[in-house]
């Protein structure tokens, strides 16, 4: 990554930059022992990682020169008809990944469209020099001058949304670990103490906006070739292959600068803005590259490959999460480069691959931090790579896993939304707006938090997915006039068929080894109620609109267990008995076939229950 150089941090309305961390592996010196990966390790650990993290970039925001109005610019920027995030930005949308964004609050998805907005007014020069803002900081007795990109407010409905400096910082990482295509945003950042606003940083020479407009054709053309030399997977078992592919590229047409990471493995602010580490340009315009150029240049590859990536970081390195296969992995591109060769050492390897180095500083350049916790991919397992060789058989996935099942219920003029899945540990993503979900590379899908949630839209769509699993197939439902799903269950030891609108509850009775047979119809939101009796002796349930029946059954000393579901529609609910059965007497359906073939074999025809909106 790099690093600027120490000197006395500034306390007054100040934030911690993107660090400038140093990446590892100076390909010259890996030249002489290609061949051997023990020495390859041993080189790149005595760049010099230790107390890195100490040496932070910060600006005071009481500097900045207003040379535009810094307070009206949100205006500028965002609106509701302009979320970057929020709507497919084409050509450039397909190089970032929204599987961070998807896992964070609405508030700091807010926070993040504004910086997408802003960030995207300025991709294709469109916007004058004046537009940013100036500020000058001191290092030693050298004066720098930083541009910032505009003013972004970070509250939400009156209210800050980052309580600390971590917080948003942690925030700021993951928003540049995602959107690489954004080029000329540098490692800096400006921001206030009481952390209600930001200056996102831009590297001089992109303030231009001729400059800046050349330079995003050269990035775009760039990418779209070597897009196209690798080929876009036609499938998922493709996706592996591809990923060498890019992986290859990349490593083919780059080299470790090394000529900006000094003997204390610092980078200048000189050296920064000559070689824009901290950006992908450095890698597709310039052909070296530290550790971020590379991260950044192959996820904009992959994820424009139809391969979901992300960055990772730790105290002092970037490196890459892609998923292949729904499962995630890690690769290292900067690791893997050589002055002469191409190694796949860390090309789809686990976290415990990292952690089983045995050089510390090795081990250490590749635990990730903290603030990842929660959000990384969980990247448990590898294909075999070798220094020499990548591997090519990814593990068989355990199992799919099972589509999500989403209960809605109407409440007032809103619905209450659970959405439940059977196989264990599985993570639900899911949208609201008729567009499938997917884990990263969708547009606002939502992590499920397992709450109800409160919607004013009945349709909704969700998938599951679990490391080692396939992702689940699409699951539907709505509510009102589509109507809620009603699931049925069979008890294979005592015969009875149960039916319900809990998808908790199906679940449930799943687990304990009822047999659930899919949706049986789906109810209204309102009509008339279907109540829900239980016979605690004989373990039988029964359902009917017939409220003295309802009455009967409890004087006869049945539970009643409230209002199962409404009646209503044009689907008549067909009601049999069985004169000879104890438990599972009655059974409901709306499929006529099945409902003659039990009166073919003794069950007695009692008309229809309810009524329902479809099957």
């Amino acid at each position: 990554m790099g690093i600027y150089k120490k000197r006395k941090k500034i306390c007054l309305s100040v934030i911690l930059a993107f660090s400038l961390l140093v990446c590892a592996g100076a390909t010259d010196v890996l030249a002489a022992n290609e061949n051997d990966a023990a020495n390859q390790i041993d080189v790149k650990s005595n760049i010099g990682y230790d107390d890195v993290i100490d040496d932070i970039h910060v600006i005071e925001s009481s500097d900045i020169e207003e040379s535009y109005d810094v307070e009206n610019a949100d205006r500028l920027v965002y609106s509701e008809e302009n979320l970057a995030s929020k709507q497919y930005l084409g050509l450039w949308d397909k190089y970032s990944s929204k599987f961070y964004y998807n896992q964070l609050s609405d508030e700091k998805k807010e926070i993040w469209d504004k910086i997408d907005a802003l960030a995207y007014s300025y991709l294709a020069g469109s916007r004058v020099n004046d537009d940013f803002g100036t500020t000058t900081y001191s290092e030693g007795s050298t004066t720098h001058e930083a541009y910032v990109l505009g003013k972004i407010v970070c509250t939400s409905g009156g209210k800050k949304v980052f309580s600390s400096t971590d917080e948003r910082n942690a925030f700021l990482y993951m928003y540049r670990c995602s959107n690489p295509q954004y080029y000329f945003i540098s490692n800096g950042v400006i921001g206030s103490s009481d952390y209600q606003y930001i200056y996102p940083c831009v590297y001089k020479g992109f303030v231009d906006a001729s400059d800046r407009k050349s330079a995003t054709e050269f990035v775009s053309n760039k990418l779209e070739s070597w897009v196209n030399e690798v080929g876009i997977p036609s499938s998922e078992g493709q996706k592996l292959a591809k990923a060498k592919a890019a992986h290859d590229k990349l490593c083919s047409n780059v080299v470790y600068n090394s000529e900006v990471v000094d003997g204390d493995g610092v980078i200048s602010h000189e050296e920064d803005e000559a070689w824009y580490t901290q950006s992908m340009y450095s890698a597709l315009a310039l052909g070296k590259a530290v550790c971020v150029g590379y991260s950044e240049t192959y996820d904009a590859l992959c994820n424009a490959l139809g391969i979901d990536s992300v960055s990772m970081t730790s105290t002092t390195h970037q490196w890459n999460e892609i998923r292949v296969n729904n499962s995630w992995y890690n690769v290292d591109t900067t690791w893997d480069d050589s002055a002469s060769t191409i190694h796949y050492q860390y090309f789809l390897v686990s976290d415990a691959d990292f952690e089983n180095e045995t050089n510390p500083k090795n081990r250490k350049a590749h635990t990730y931090s903290a603030f990842w916790d929660g959000y990384k991919g969980e990247c448990t397992q590898n294909i075999g790579s070798t220094t020499t060789a990548a591997g090519t058989q990814l593990p068989t996935p355990l199992d799919k896993v099972e589509t999500p099942r989403i209960e809605v219920k109407s409440s007032g003029s809103n619905y209450l939304v659970t959405l439940t899945d059977n196989t264990p540990g599985a993570t639900i993503y899911y949208t609201t707006d008729g567009s499938d979900p997917a884990v990263a590379y969708a547009i606002s899908s939502m992590c499920y938090s397992g709450t109800t949630l409160t919607l004013s839209d009945s349709n909704v769509k969700a998938i599951a997915v679990k490391d080692k699993y396939l992702d689940s197939d699409i699951g539907t439902a709505s509510g009102g006039d589509d109507g809620a799903p009603m699931y049925r269950l069979y008890n294979p030891n005592s015969g009875e068929h149960f039916y319900t609108a809990s998808s908790v509850e199906a679940s449930n009775l799943d687990a304990i080894g009822w047999n659930y047979e899919g949706i049986a119809w789906y109810a209204p939101s309102e009509g008339d109620e279907v109540y829900r009796m239980y016979n605690s002796n004989a373990g039988d349930h029964h359902y009917t609109t017939n409220w003295a029946e309802a009455q009967s059954l409890v004087n006869a000393g049945w539970s009643y267990e409230g209002v199962a579901w409404y009646s209503g529609g044009s689907v008549k609910m067909l009601r049999a008995y069985n004169p000879n059965a104890t438990v599972g007497t009655h059974h409901y359906t709306a499929n006529v076939a099945e409902f003659n073939n039990l009166i073919s074999i003794g069950w007695k025809d009692e008309g229809y229950a309810w009524s329902a909106l479809k099957e």
